[in-house]
């Protein structure tokens, strides 16, 4: 993992991407959590 004490730009730049891509993953994680959770139609035969 990269830390962002390091003034490398290459290691800067990795660990920002890391960041970014870290966030764009939890929305989409929790976006799809969030419209599972409010179905108002769930399956037939769920046990």
């Amino acid at each position: 993992m990269n830390y962002l004490g390091n003034d490398l730009p290459d290691k800067l730049q990795r660990a920002l991407l890391t960041a970014f891509a870290g966030v764009v993953g939890l929305t989409i994680g929790l976006f799809i959590l969030n419209k599972g959770k409010n179905d108002k139609n769930p399956p037939q035969n769920f046990d």
